[in-house]
């Protein structure tokens, strides 16, 4: 079934692809502008959407570290009316409510009193209202007062009690709301009162100001890309919405309430201007053919339905099939299809078309293709293990013909500053100089090296035929050699990025294992490969759950090459790493969990880079040059630099203004 590489043809059909798709959602864009316009509910109901239940993502209860819910903000792009990342998706709730009734906030600014101590660094509420000198609290509790299971309890409650005593020693004013409020749908009505019994004067935006707001920061697109999105699944599943499964809050309950109401009007226009042009889509086509077959007003003398690619079935297609079965009893149906590359669920494709074959076209018979012509046993012994890892796949066992004494797999930690593919590349030109083809994957088409980047590859490493593709593009394809890009996090693989809930509505049933689809579709991207598959991976970064996994798996017949330089976990926090990253304050080591934690230090002031370590003899020493410096004798956590002031150069603790704590020691320097 795989097919060599035709470079020019897969670029031309994801460029058509990218332009229908493009299309779809300028069209879907339009009419919700359109509808705006001239429909006061629709208008309405679309501001309440987009203000309030734009994003949709677990509660805090449901993650298991802070690392992972700081990780699910940022890949949700928890932003609001005013373009900037809030630390929660009820932090971001509250500010759209301020923004559109016309209040004006400061969204975390420095309490007014100085609060820096050893234990605290400066206090900076959630929220201040400027006009009335309020400062409002949200704090991340339930009705009985537990916090998220990976927040230390006892330490939150102690925080909650001094920011309470704070304000009442100096007078200020605190209004406190909580996460039960947002989930029971009461903390706007709550807010909302409390800020008119304070006399502030509401001042709602207009209809033509807030889709201004929206624009501005960005967020408008995000609806008409989701709506085009499931109004294509939904057609493409028969025109059912599949009840949500499991228990909700009252706030999830409402958004979906909102959100179908906004697409059944958005649906009623598309198909009102798809009958007034007499034109039809590809799903109409679909679901007519399945029509006229059940009515018996198509006549057909099949004797053999044969369906290739059977695991990308969409649900819509499945019941075409089952309506030419239904008519002609004596017809044959023969598919093909592997479980193992079931990737497309987003676009509709049903797992279980596969998995419960029988419960939908009857007694069947399977054969099971288990002889692989591409791959030489040692990758076949590692891709096969890998994907049934996930016990919704149908069990199975790959036969290599060619045998391999070397691993299938190489796990490429390069060195930072080194080049991304270099290393992998020059092995590959050593060990087969006849010219092999070189597949570059990556799991997002942005990640893919640019045209100048190939360009340089080509001309450095000539013997090599290169061609680079997104993970998906590669199904079907293969290559003597591939190098798998490894990222992490939002964009990684597996990638952290997530459907929207609401699209479960259209889709079918998921299997529940953790990455389900990104494993198969890691497993494709590694079967690609004749000889071998390279998982390049960057340096400094947090692992990519797979890669750990092929790692720490003895099973795993996988090489490893480079010393993986895994980032230091955060002192603070526990669950994130530092990272050098620039900043307001200057180019610190921060934490990964930022804006949920928000520590940070400063870097070796010798070489810029390296990060300072605690050594018993001479204080502080950095991990990258050496250089040492001696430790605080008051704070013991901040180490004594060189500083110029008024009077000539002294030594000065680091916690004097970058650290977590606020110390003031000197010293002359001797």
């Amino acid at each position: 079934m795989d097919r060599f590489i035709n470079p020019r043809k897969l670029i031309e059909e994801q460029r058509i692809k990218l332009k229908q798709e493009q299309e779809k959602r300028r069209r879907m864009d339009g009419m919700i502008a359109t509808l705006c316009q001239s429909d006061e509910r629709f208008a309405a109901d679309y501001l309440q959407f987009m203000n309030y239940y734009r994003v949709e993502m677990k509660a805090a209860w449901e993650f298991s570290s802070l690392a992972e819910y700081s990780e699910s903000l940022r890949a949700n792009g928890v932003r609001s009316l005013d373009g900037k990342m809030k630390n929660s998706l009820e932090e971001c709730v509250i500010a759209n409510w301020l923004i559109q009734n016309g209040v004006p906030f400061q969204y975390e600014r420095p309490y007014e009193h100085d609060t820096r101590t050893v234990d605290h660094r400066q206090y900076q509420p959630d929220f201040y209202i400027p006009s009335i000198g309020l400062y409002i609290e949200h704090f991340g509790i339930d009705r009985q007062g537990r916090t998220a299971p990976y927040i230390d309890h006892a330490q939150y409650h102690e925080q909650m009690k001094w920011k309470r005593e704070t304000h009442r020693a100096h007078g200020t004013q605190m209004l406190e709301t909580y996460s039960w409020e947002f989930a029971d749908g009461i903390l706007l009505r709550k807010l909302e009162k409390a800020l008119i019994e304070a006399s502030v004067v509401l001042k709602p935006l207009s209809v033509e100001q807030l889709l201004k707001r929206m624009n501005d920061s960005g967020v408008v697109s995000t609806l008409a890309s989701l709506m085009t999105t499931f109004l294509t699944l939904y057609k493409g599943n028969g025109s059912r919405v599949r009840p949500h499964e499991g228990r909700r809050s009252k706030w999830q309950q409402e958004r979906q309430a909102l959100f179908l109401r906004l697409f059944e009007r958005l649906h009623d226009v598309y198909e009102n201007e798809n009958a007034a042009a007499g034109e039809i889509d590809f799903e109409d086509m679909i679901e007519c053919a399945t029509a006229h077959v059940r009515a018996g007003r198509a006549r057909t003398t099949l004797r053999y339905i044969l369906v290739d690619e059977f695991q990308d079935i969409s649900p819509g297609r499945a019941a075409l099939i089952a309506s030419l079965r239904e008519r002609q009893t004596d017809c044959r149906l023969f598919v093909v299809g592997d479980d193992w590359q079931s990737i497309y669920r987003f676009a509709g494709s049903d797992l279980g078309a596969m998995t419960r074959f029988s419960e939908a076209f009857g007694p069947a018979e399977r054969v099971s293709l288990d002889t692989t012509f591409r791959f030489h046993s040692a990758l076949a012994e590692v891709s096969d293990r890998f994907v049934q890892k996930n016990p919704a796949q149908i069990r199975k066992s790959l036969q290599a013909v060619r045998q391999s004494d070397r691993a299938g797999v190489v796990v490429c930690h390069r060195a930072p500053a080194a080049p991304v593919f270099d290393d992998a590349l020059t092995q590959i030109a050593a060990e087969a100089p006849a010219g092999p083809s070189v597949l570059i994957l990556a799991r997002y088409n942005f990640q893919l090296p640019d045209a100048a980047e190939l360009r340089r590859l080509k001309a450095e490493f000539s013997t090599l035929r290169f061609t680079a593709l997104s993970a998906h593009a590669s199904k079907g394809l293969e290559s003597d050699y591939v190098l798998l890009l490894i990222g992490s996090g939002e964009w990684g693989f597996p990638a952290q990025m997530v459907d929207d809930p609401l699209l479960q509505l259209v889709l079918t049933a998921e299997d529940e294992y953790p990455h389900g689809e990104e494993r198969r579709l890691f497993y494709v991207a590694m079967t690609r490969a004749r000889q071998r598959t390279f998982l390049l991976v960057e340096p400094s970064v947090e692992p990519s759950a797979f890669v750990s996994e092929l790692l720490a798996d003895r099973g795993y017949r996988v090489e490893r090459q480079g010393e993986g330089t895994r980032p230091p976990s955060c002192p603070q926090c526990g669950s994130g790493s530092l990272h050098l990253r620039p900043g307001v304050g200057g180019t610190l080591y921060r934490c990964s969990n930022q804006p949920l934690c928000r520590y940070s230090e400063g870097p070796c002031p010798a070489c810029g880079t390296g990060r300072m370590m605690r050594n018993p003899k001479s204080g502080f020493q950095c991990r990258g040059c050496a250089h040492a410096l001696p430790a605080c004798p008051r704070c013991a956590t901040g180490r004594l630099e060189r500083r110029q002031g008024a009077h000539g150069e002294f030594l000065g603790c680091s916690n004097y203004a970058d650290g977590s704590i606020r110390c003031r020691y000197t010293q002359s320097v001797a």
